[in-house]
């Protein structure tokens, strides 16, 4: 499994979109934004319902910190999912998936504190090294 580095949980909303987007499993949809709804407007809704904005090399970033992205994010999780938020964002998850052939599920955890929903999911999958409810 590839290890991610996680960018400082108050990092730019664009760095954080980039390490989304890098994730296996992630939409098929972010990788070509030409049928994103208003791509050269302020703000772009993908098929998937996540928010697209400008970013500073003039194309789109991932808004992370969006509330249709936070949504779609956690959709992208998978599996049992359990959230709580007791001054920070921590999520629960487990049975996703076998780890490898007789090894049983996983089963893990993440806790943000300072992290925005989408920040915590991004850190799940990150974990995880994919979007496990994502594309194969």
């Amino acid at each position: 499994m590839t290890a991610y580095t996680l960018p400082a949980p108050d990092a730019s909303a664009e760095e954080w979109g980039r390490l989304a987007v890098s994730l296996p499993g992630r939409p098929a949809c972010w990788d070509d934004l030409e049928g994103v709804d208003g791509h050269d407007a302020p703000g772009a809704v993908c098929a998937d319902g996540t928010w697209w904005s400008p970013d500073s090399a003039g194309g789109m970033y991932l808004d992370v910190d969006h509330p249709a992205t936070e949504g779609c994010l956690l959709r992208l999780l998978g599996g049992q999912v359990t959230i709580r938020r007791r001054g920070q964002w921590v999520v629960e998850w487990r049975g996703m998936a076998p780890l490898a052939p007789g090894f049983g599920a996983v089963s893990k955890s993440v806790t943000g504190m300072g992290f925005t929903l989408g920040r915590v999911c991004i850190a799940a999958a990150a974990a995880l090294g994919r979007w496990p409810g994502g594309a194969a």
